[in-house]
């Protein structure tokens, strides 16, 4: 038995319409939807929320570094090359 998680409506809603099988041999739930103006808007608002998402995730990691490394009380021109071995 093989079940697919979704984390949005949309993706529950394809499921529930399309069944698991359609919906676990699709790379994602935008695989299975058409092209349209409402898909492109809804990826391109994933992808901010992607990016706000990590975001909000390496901030606190980067202030972390800089008090390890004690770069934290420094200009900024020396803290931002100083978070480069975290970022990658």
């Amino acid at each position: 038995m093989v079940i697919c998680v979704m984390h949005n409506a949309v993706g529950n809603a394809v499921c529930w319409s399309a069944g698991n099988v359609v919906c676990c041999s699709a790379g994602n739930v935008y695989d299975l939807l058409p092209d349209s103006p409402v898909r492109s808007v809804s990826i391109v608002l994933m992808i901010i929320h992607q990016c706000i998402a990590f975001g909000m995730f390496i901030m606190p990691v980067h202030h972390m570094w800089e008090k390890l490394i004690r770069t934290h009380d420094k200009p900024y021109w020396i803290r931002l090359p100083s978070r480069l071995p975290v970022g990658k």
